[in-house]
């Protein structure tokens, strides 16, 4: 039997039973509060032994609901809205003598609240309101409380943030409800702000190597995968497990169990860089810590028939089936792994955080645009560093040799594998991400190698190779290459096909002309992976690198990339469009004539010249916002782009406009196709400019040859119905879709790249 609660429990604990707000009392007037005190929210909701005792222990403090009320409207310094808690950062000030917390302690007060259905916080406005608010957050507490207690039970007391106090007060309307804790907080923050700071330039020079240097980021990625493996495997307390429901007589008998076996596992779900937090330690170095088990459940209560409801995926951090409410016992491996890629690719180099850019562009819409989108920029970051350039500002934020970095890439992507569609999801094949265990065994063995790299003196030459511990570096590297082949399974038919990204990390690795693979190669017992589309010529493997991804990804974004885009990578995109220019040469070169390499060459974008200038015009985008005075419709747009898309594939010039068809028809080069998208998008002195597209011709007589095109264009059958003046005003966001749909529209260009290569 429980000991009975603490004296200073609200009075709803002290009831007894299941601890509701309205225990001994009459019953809720609202229907919401009746559904809320009704639904069963799980073991961990429901049991407050584990408050109770550790708060009779001593093992945790409570403070004064008043104090924290006083800090919070007087100390906050930070304040962050999410999901069913608020959290202020207080510079911590007791008021009274006692001192549970103390003085200027910088504090993170978490306090939880009804979750409304628009993303912010039920008001409390009546009694019945005051009741739902303390049921909620009660039970919120409670829930925190006990998976914390699991973590200490795994020995994991040390991957979370060091809890000062819990706060209780039942509330009423004019003190409202207050649950929650108070822990330390970090100066960092989340891992997601100080990604965002780092790629600013706001942290201090060096700071970002230090904490997240090879081998430290390989010892993070181990040991959150520990975590994870002892988390899966935990074994529930009786307390909790006693209000598990009982097996069904057919399920006991096919486990062969007793009706109430001994219960095991939990998944955090709600696993993200935002959750994460990074805790500075001496000398040099940090740790990350999961902040926010709010969403955590045990995995048999999520099995239960009616707990959809409490499965949690979190936009780019949840996996698909989650996001289908459906249990997925490596939930949190892909979401831990996709927290590591935002990881790797800022330590690799990239400008802005993925989650930060793939909002920018508007792929944030679609997850599994957004994540494929994050998976192919990494491995085309990883493209970039085989050609060995820094030409165009991607240059690593830490040393590293190449070899570990593409072996954590690997492991990354096979650690966030995961279904690209509903119709994947239902078609019973399954995605290539390994169990907890495998991967957990993975990350270790990526720590013992990225450890044993970097004792290794003199750096990873053939020399130091030819060591002792040159030779067990060797012989780790080709274990964790063996096993991340043995999992990745590139041919098995019982799964989904693999995506680009993975295909192509798992099948070129040894293809790296770097001493430790030519040192792995060397070794009898490395199983190699083939794949016949991998044998092409290096400048063939990075001609579609960092700015097919990027096109890839304005493609998805369709209306919505913002001009900021435009501004956060226009030197990127200038640097890149060089750079891209001389590697279709270079391709053109080496490729036989007509071969297929040869014409996936040719029929890529032209970047450079007018071609760059649509490159930049294209990261620029336009937004379209309604405007009273500008009277046009997106399906008007989407028709006059396919109006202009018809008279520029015309071979024949349009009737009253045969004068100017040898300006501008036929479009067969790049240069023809920009001074004609520059003069459309120009008849109208007031319509927005093209960036990147010349503007130099008179204004005279525009609107005469915008109505002859028109008129032709009716008059061929390119599309019917009168076409007034005010939307005549929609071309110039006409004349940028089919700037859009053109530069991705690669047998549109091949005559013009050709021809461009030849004038060169």
């Amino acid at each position: 039997m429980p000991p009975a609660p603490a004296a200073g429990a609200p009075a709803a604990l002290r009831a007894g039973g299941s601890g509701g707000p309205a225990a001994g009392g009459a019953e809720p007037r609202h229907p919401d509060v009746r559904e809320l005190m009704s639904d069963e929210c799980g073991a961990l909701m429901h049991s407050p032994h584990t408050l109770q005792l550790l708060l009779e222990q001593g093992e945790l403090r409570t403070v004064d609901p008043a104090d924290v009320d006083w800090n919070i409207e007087n100390c906050t310094e930070e304040y962050y809205q999410g999901g069913e808690a608020a959290v202020h950062i207080v510079c911590w000030h007791n008021r009274g003598a006692a001192k549970p917390i103390n003085d200027g302690l910088r504090i993170a007060l978490k306090v939880y609240h009804c979750p409304g259905d628009s993303g912010g916080f039920k008001p409390v406005a009546n009694e019945d309101d005051v009741v739902r608010e303390a049921y909620i957050a009660q039970r919120m507490q409670r829930k925190e409380v006990n998976v914390l207690d699991i973590l200490r039970r795994v020995g994991c007391s040390d991957c979370i943030p060091t809890l000062q106090a819990v706060f209780q007060r039942a509330g009423n309307l004019q003190e409202l409800p207050l649950y929650g804790y108070a822990m330390t907080a970090y100066q960092h923050g989340s891992l997601a702000r100080y990604l965002r700071h780092t790629c600013a330039g706001l942290a201090p020079e060096g700071e970002f190597a230090s904490f997240f240097g090879p081998a430290k980021l390989a010892a993070h990625y181990s040991r959150l995968h520990d975590i994870l493996c002892r988390l899966s495997c935990a074994e529930v307390p009786d307390h909790l497990a006693e209000l598990l429901p009982p097996l069904s007589p057919r399920a006991a008998a096919a486990l062969g169990a007793p009706a109430r076996p001994r219960r095991r596992g939990l998944l955090l779900q709600d696993i993200s860089s935002n959750n994460l937090l990074v805790q500075e330690t001496l000398p040099k170095g940090c740790t990350l810590l999961f902040s926010d088990p709010s969403r955590a459940e045990l995995m048999d209560s999520l099995e239960s028939p009616n707990a959809e409801r409490y499965i949690t995926a979190t936009w780019m951090w949840g996996c698909m089936a989650a996001q289908h409410r459906i249990v997925d016992e490596t939930a949190d491996v892909y979401s831990t792994n996709i927290c590591m890629l935002e990881v790797w690719a800022v330590a690799e180099g990239a400008p802005i955080p993925l989650d930060q850019l793939i909002d920018t562009l508007g792929v944030a819409n679609d997850r599994a645009k957004g994540v494929t989108f994050a998976r192919s920029l990494c491995t085309a970051m990883l493209k970039r560093h085989v050609l060995g350039s820094k030409s165009c500002g991607i240059v690593p934020r830490i040393r590293r040799e190449l070899p570990l970095s593409w072996l954590m890439l690997w492991s990354i992507l096979l650690g966030c594998d995961d279904f690209h569609s509903t119709g994947e999801l239902k078609s019973g094949r399954r995605h290539r991400r390994p169990s907890v265990a495998d991967m957990a065994d993975v990350a270790s063995q990526l720590a013992a190698v990225a450890t044993q790299m970097e004792a290794l003196e003199g750096g990873v030459s053939a020399a130091a190779l030819d060591t002792p511990a040159g030779a067990a570096l060797v012989e780790q590297c080709v274990q964790l290459y063996s096993r991340l082949a043995a999992l990745t399974r590139l041919d098995d038919p019982t799964l989904l096909p693999a995506d680009a990204s993975l295909r192509w990390v798992a099948t070129r690795f040894l293809q790296q002309d770097h001493p430790l693979v030519a040192a792995m190669k060397a070794q009898d017992d490395l199983a190699v992976i083939s794949n016949d589309c991998c044998t092409l010529p290096k400048a063939t493997a990075t001609i579609f690198y960092f700015q097919s991804a990027l096109l890839e990804a304005q493609k998805e974004a369709g209306w919505e990339s913002g001009e900021q885009v435009f501004a956060v990578y226009h030197p990127t995109v200038e640097a890149l469009c060089k750079e891209y220019r001389e590697l279709q040469l270079e391709v053109l070169r080496l490729a036989p004539p007509g071969s297929e390499l040869a014409q996936l060459a040719a029929c890529s974008p032209a970047l450079s010249s007018e071609g760059r200038r649509m490159a930049a015009a294209l990261a620029a985008g336009f937004r379209l916002k309604d405007d009273t005075q500008l009277s046009y419709k997106r399906a008007d747009v989407e028709r006059y782009a396919d109006a202009l898309q018809r008279l520029i594939l015309s071979e024949l010039p349009p009737p009253g406009l045969e004068a100017q068809h040898a300006l501008f028809r036929p479009i067969n080069t790049a240069a023809k196709l920009a001074w004609f998208l520059g003069w459309w998008a120009s008849k109208d002195r007031n319509a927005p400019r093209i960036p990147g597209l010349g503007m130099d011709f008179s204004t005279n007589g525009k609107s005469d040859r915008t109505k002859a095109v028109l008129d032709a264009a009716e008059e061929d059958g390119v599309f019917s119905g009168t076409i007034s003046v005010a939307y005549g005003r929609t071309m110039p966001y006409a004349a940028q879709a089919l700037l859009r749909r053109l530069l991705v529209s690669r047998p549109l260009f091949a005559a013009a790249v050709v021809e461009e290569m030849q004038e060169m």
